[in-house]
């Protein structure tokens, strides 16, 4: 099969933008690498899925999840005094523990950019959010495994789940 009719699926201003998807220039050149070089991402059928995105996740308190880092936490330790009163009137004791979560979303666009934070302890939320790109520092910005952004828009509060008895 030739690659001079290969829809590479990129958006392409010229034939010559489309040719990093090939590994070698095709027989007769980077001619027709798009279907129509004068169209944008945007306005192909899988540029855009219209209507809104929902995802949801089941917390759960058990012995695996109260001997996580940072999640298994005792009562006297919470700092919201409010949530502290409530538990202490559930029965529960001061040393007692829960599991307390601090949920997180990311959202990476086609183009490699995604959501974050500033990497501050407040988590306040950066505006330009980051690129996932390894040409700066050789990570990926929107991976977890990058240890200088913080590619997350994180939960104002925390969800607290008492383990069952």
């Amino acid at each position: 099969m030739s690659n001079t009719l290969r829809d590479t699926q990129l958006t392409c201003q010229t034939n010559l933008d489309c040719a990093i998807a090939l590994p070698a220039p095709p027989a007769g050149g980077y001619q027709n690498l798009c279907r129509d070089v004068s169209s944008n991402f945007a306005d192909s059928a899988r540029g855009c899925e219209q209507g809104y995105f929902e995802f949801s996740h089941n917390y759960e308190c058990g012995v695996s999840e109260l001997a996580l880092s940072g999640v298994g936490k005792a009562v006297s330790t919470i700092a919201n005094q409010d949530v502290r009163t409530r538990l202490l009137r559930m029965g529960l004791s001061s040393t007692d523990k829960v599991c307390v979560f601090k949920p997180k979303a990311q959202v990476t666009d086609n183009w490699g950019w995604c959501n974050g934070s500033m990497g501050d302890a407040a988590h306040t939320p950066k505006d330009e959010g980051y690129y996932d790109d390894t040409s700066v520092d050789g990570t990926l910005n929107c991976s977890e495994d990058d240890l200088l952004s913080d590619p997350w828009t994180y939960y104002k509060g925390e969800i607290i789940v008492v383990p069952s008895r």
